[in-house]
């Protein structure tokens, strides 16, 4: 064979291991594409963080006074911890409620008559906002089964209230009892009672 056949037959075959490679690398690709994609729908934590009905509670100050000198037993941390987060967002969906105009997923934080007592005040309308600041909270009572709660809620909240002449932001200091119940691993709210008010300032 001559030496200029010899280039046409190397030539071919470079052409033809030269694209084998490229359709090697191609499915190196789309198989690491497929493998990203799955494992980011598998996230966990993505999963949780687009949760709509999950209340943002980031922003909301919490407070403990010194607890009752007789509580009927000390409360655990971890279980102090649970106690802030639900009742932040057992208020912060009551305000989602009062912006929509309708109770959302109120039962998943309260309970009971305290649940009849926020959906009637909803449903009332006189709130067309309600955005709490802080939560000062003091504990009386933990029952021995660690199932009951019983504790103070100072809570500074602007209230936009309907009025005849439009409406009207007030910021105001509210003193409530608080009965809350362990049911299915939430602090649910049985009993909410505002105690006093006062004008306050969020400075």
């Amino acid at each position: 064979m001559s030496a200029s056949g010899w280039k046409v037959r190397l030539g071919v075959a470079a052409a033809a291991i030269a694209g084998l490679a490229v359709v090697a690398l191609l499915a190196v690709a789309l198989v690491g594409g497929l493998v990203t994609r799955q494992t980011t729908g598998a996230d966990p934590a993505s999963a949780l963080n687009e949760d709509p009905l999950l209340p943002d509670d980031r922003e909301v100050e919490v407070v403990w006074r010194p607890d009752a000198a007789d509580t009927g037993r000390a409360m655990e941390p971890a279980t102090r911890r649970l106690i802030e987060r639900d009742h932040v967002r057992a208020w912060r969906q009551l305000g989602l409620s009062h912006e929509a105009g309708e109770a959302i997923a109120l039962d998943t934080y309260f309970t009971g008559p305290g649940l009849d007592g926020v959906s009637e005040a909803v449903e009332a309308g006189a709130l067309a906002a309600l955005d709490v600041h802080a939560h000062d909270l003091h504990l009386r009572t933990y029952s021995a089964d660690g199932q009951i709660i019983a504790y103070e809620d100072r809570v500074l909240a602007t209230r936009t209230v309907r009025t005849p002449s439009g409406l009207v932001a007030e910021t105001t200091l509210d003193t409530y009892d608080v009965v809350a119940v362990l049911e299915d691993g939430t602090w649910r709210i049985r009993h909410l009672v505002r105690t006093a008010s006062e004008p306050a300032s969020t400075s």
